[in-house]
């Protein structure tokens, strides 16, 4: 949990967490140099065994939060939370039991549920959501909240958060896109396991996410491209590319290709009017 002048709210994210149905579990919260009363709340954490607790002296961004958090961790499946995010009761014992049994499942994401802040306002989510090699569909635009996922440690251990400061806001696309770029399979959980607050003055609503957009999205054209690039007939990799490339093509023609309407709805503020 990276957590960036979020004290208002994390006493409910956190116990979220720690009233989950599955007990076996740590939470590692980062502070991320705030400025508000996170650390006066995190003082009456400080007895909680199953609870670790790091600050950064100034502000870093999320990734380096969430890197931290990856890099401190012990569990063999993690899962990440912002600061003023809900899990719903069930969300670890859903999403491990699921990973237990989906063993060439890399990386599992659920539907959310997105509530406006003060309003007493909820929708579920209604994008549409892909399992599978997600690769074609990811570069054109996230629709994984990263707080929806969970993997095994290993596939974080081995894969970063890029924490430029450029991709604040947007960081969780570029990394998704990353690792659909490498291949691994994500599984989608039909079942909304979290509640994502919609407030003013977060990173989700602010003036930042449009400049990190168009570097997350200039970086997943990038990845594209150097995909086309790798399809050849003359080397076993190039044409498995080549196939690859050929499968997301057919399923385009099928379901739909990227750009299209139906995968391209409004983002869930617009819809609780912010």
């Amino acid at each position: 949990m990276p957590a960036y002048n979020c004290g208002r709210y994390m006493d409910d994210s956190i116990r979220s967490v720690m009233n989950q149905s599955c007990r076996d579990l740590e939470l590692i919260v980062v502070n991320d140099g705030s400025d508000d009363d996170t650390g006066e709340v995190m003082s009456g954490y400080r007895n909680n065994k199953r609870i670790k607790y790091l600050k950064n002296s100034e502000k870093k961004g999320p990734s380096v939060g969430r890197n931290m958090g990856i890099d401190a961790s012990v569990g063999d499946f993690l899962t990440f939370l912002d600061a003023d995010d809900i899990f719903l009761k069930e969300k670890l014992s859903k999403q491990v039991k699921f990973l237990e049994k989906k063993k060439s499942c890399d990386i599992c994401y659920t539907n959310s549920i997105y509530f406006k802040d003060g309003a007493g306002k909820e929708i579920i989510s209604d994008r549409y959501h892909f399992s599978g090699d997600v690769f074609y569909y990811l570069k054109r635009s996230n629709f994984i909240p990263v707080c929806t996922v969970m993997a095994r440690r290993g596939v974080f251990k081995e894969n970063k958060f890029n924490e430029s400061v450029k991709l604040i806001g947007h960081e969780d696309w570029e990394f998704f896109v990353r690792l659909a770029f490498k291949g691994l399979n994500f599984r989608y959980m039909d079942e909304p396991l979290v509640k994502i607050r919609i407030r003013r003055g977060s990173t989700t609503v602010s003036d930042i996410m449009h400049g990190s957009r168009r570097e997350a999205g200039l970086m997943a054209k990038a990845y594209w491209r150097e995909f086309k690039r790798s399809i050849q007939v003359s080397s076993v990799r190039g044409r498995e590319a080549m196939l690859r490339y050929l499968k997301f093509k057919i399923i385009g023609f099928f379901l739909g290709f990227p750009q299209s309407g139906r995968f391209n709805k409004p983002v869930a503020r617009q819809l609780l009017g912010e």
